[in-house]
């Protein structure tokens, strides 16, 4: 987000808004049939799936254009979407994905601690709860959390075989070769690759920032 040409705002959730606009229609598809019983009878014409995969896609775009602030490369942010990747990638015609995976021991370590500062922070046990489903010690949370990442990374590999739009990042790469792996991403979106650019962003983003 620090580059000029490229907006990646804070993390979103399509999937809740895909679930919202069916959840519209379904009613909206209800009040047709309504009216029509209450007048000609002709059989209301619902509004069908290509429909709502078309408001999609144009509410996506829309938001994603609203948060760049006039960047030319509009980018979203969510975690959730490797399980839903195929249908994205159709939806909003294969645009470049940047995946970024990180050591899951390192990861489960960091969910632990923040989700336990959060129950704290807001007074609610459902942070930890969720990960005492699992078990109520770290290393059960850790074991559940290295099944996820095989999981996920088989899932990858097999979506990447057919995805050439998909771009994969290992977060310790990101950390250790940060100039050449945002020359990398960046490219891959289609954003200026200037070494100036790239230092500023290098600079601007370390931790001391």
């Amino acid at each position: 987000n620090l580059h000029p040409q490229i907006s990646c705002p804070s993390e979103h959730n399509l999937e809740q808004l895909k679930t919202a606009l069916g959840q519209a229609y379904i009613q909206y598809n209800e009040t047709l049939d309504i009216v029509d019983r209450r007048t000609g009878g002709q059989g209301a014409k619902h509004v069908d799936v290509p429909a709502l995969k078309k408001t999609l896609k144009a509410a996506i775009l829309a938001i994603a254009e609203s948060a760049g602030q006039g960047k030319p490369v509009c980018g979203l942010s969510d975690n959730s979407i490797l399980a839903h990747l195929p249908f994205y990638s159709e939806l909003l015609d294969h645009p470049p994905i940047i995946f970024i995976i990180r050591n899951p021991i390192d990861q489960s370590l960091s969910a632990w601690r923040h989700n336990h500062r959060l129950a704290k922070e807001e007074n609610n046990r459902e942070h930890v709860e969720i990960m005492y489903q699992h078990g109520e010690t770290v290393e059960s949370w850790l074991i559940y959390c290295a099944h996820l990442f095989n999981t996920m990374v088989n899932k990858l590999t097999q979506i990447i075989k057919t995805h050439d739009n998909v771009l994969l990042v290992r977060y310790e790469a990101l950390v250790d070769n940060k100039a050449s792996e945002l020359n990398r991403i960046i490219e891959k979106l289609g954003g200026d690759t200037n070494s100036i650019i790239i230092d500023s962003i290098v600079q601007d983003s370390s931790l001391k920032q």
